[in-house]
């Protein structure tokens, strides 16, 4: 069974919002957070091969949703004031470089999803933490070590970029491929069309090693768990596009922390060979440009969370649960 009915949470943020988590496995042993992707949910990191092996290794587990997806709430009543919502003008926008970096003009950044991780881990009381993050979680995972590096002890990035440059972020064609994913044609939509259109694009996106079984108990899953109309999912994709496209590189400031060793942490990149949302070459540039990092290439993978990525997580967590004896 790849997904359990556990107690779901729910933290009010300060901006009034609620953020949807779980947590598993003991307090007191040292802490691990996912973070998922742009328009992705909780669920992405799965319980049969991600969640139990990290507990059963002896790890307190913390899987959540962002603002704008899954079981968080949405931002539905934001109207912004320089860049229109909609699916046209964000991708035109998008395709132009046009974003802007002045944080006042857009719905909310990588920032401010870092500040509700934050939150959430002050209100769980967990002082230091590993971070896995797939895609945007992995941009968000970097911007919170930068802000919180004392709290970091380590980075593990999927499927993600350090920059923010035009080269290194899908096109704006494939942005239009990847919105088919999650918006039904009309409002008229059921919720068994947007589950039959997500599972057609989503096996797309996700390379020749995704278990077909699998892929049809996630689309069902974050069908059935879906807070609100699929519609909306749209809306909130543009917004979290927004805080993608306008956050500033983090390469360089990576790469500086790395040089001085009482700020050095482990960053271990893993990254599939047939990902065309976010290309494998994203991966060997941080490879090159950020001192002591790691890198682990999956073949055949995709732009996904796949059962040979929870593998090199299992593995990677477990050499480190097992340094963390050593030095106990």
């Amino acid at each position: 069974m790849y997904f359990k009915n556990y107690p779901l949470h729910f933290l009010q943020l300060n901006c009034g919002l609620k953020m949807a988590y779980q947590t598993f496995g003991n307090k007191t042993d040292p802490a691990i957070i996912l973070l998922e992707g742009m328009g992705s949910d909780m669920y992405a990191y799965n319980d049969t091969h991600c969640i139990v092996p990290l507990v059963n290794l002896g790890y307190y587990v913390i899987r959540i949703e962002h603002r704008d997806n899954g079981q968080s709430d949405f931002m539905t009543d934001y109207k912004c004031k320089k860049i229109k919502q909609g699916l046209p003008n964000v991708i035109n926008k998008y395709s132009k470089g046009a974003f802007p970096l002045n944080h006042k003009n857009i719905p909310y950044s990588l920032y401010d999803i870092v500040d509700d991780v934050r939150q959430l881990l002050d209100y769980l009381q967990i002082e230091k933490l590993y971070l896995v993050g797939h895609s945007m979680g992995g941009m968000i995972a970097q911007v919170f070590s930068l802000l919180y590096r004392k709290r970091t002890l380590g980075l593990l990035l999927c499927s993600t970029t350090s920059e923010q440059i035009a080269s290194h972020l899908p096109s704006a064609a494939l942005i239009k491929d990847i919105y088919k994913m999650f918006i039904p044609k009309n409002k008229d939509s059921t919720l068994r069309d947007y589950r039959q259109t997500h599972y057609k694009y989503f096996k797309k996106m996700c390379g020749d090693l995704i278990e077909p079984d699998y892929l049809k108990k996630y689309s069902n899953k974050k069908y059935e768990t879906m807070g609100v109309h699929p519609l909306e999912y749209k809306n909130g994709g543009d917004r979290q596009l927004i805080s993608i496209t306008a956050c500033p590189s983090r390469t360089f400031a990576l790469n500086l922390f790395q040089l001085l060793p009482l700020t050095r942490i482990p960053i271990h990149i893993i990254h599939g060979t047939k990902d065309t949302v976010l290309p494998v070459d994203n991966a060997f540039f941080m490879l090159k440009n950020i001192r002591h990092s790691t890198c682990n290439v999956v073949h055949g993978a995709g732009h996904c969370m796949c059962k040979p990525f929870f593998k090199e997580i299992i593995s990677i967590m477990k050499n480190k649960k097992n340094e963390y004896n050593i030095n106990k």
